[in-house]
């Protein structure tokens, strides 16, 4: 996870300023291949990892609002990861 979180650097540079749905490259690229099916396993309310700072929300059964929350949730959170490296 460590490894994709580095590789995400450019594209979210500047993402903790960011509001509007996570752009593209995200949402099918890194989510949709990497983060709901890998991702998830550990980083969730429920998973082994539920207290690190980086806890995801599923998004495979959402759809409208709340799947555009879900994903921004998720992008929030690789993007907080990001900026914690960058210290």
């Amino acid at each position: 996870m460590t490894l994709l979180v580095l590789c995400l650097q450019s594209p979210l540079h500047g993402a903790e300023n960011f509001e509007p749905l996570p752009n593209c490259y995200f949402v099918d690229e890194v989510w949709d291949k990497v983060g709901e099916f890998t991702g998830l396993k550990c980083h969730r309310a429920s998973g082994e990892l539920k207290d690190s700072q980086l806890i995801l929300r599923e998004t495979i059964l959402l759809d409208g609002a709340e799947l555009q929350k879900a994903h921004q949730a998720n992008f929030k959170a690789f993007a907080k990861m990001v900026s914690l490296l960058r210290l």
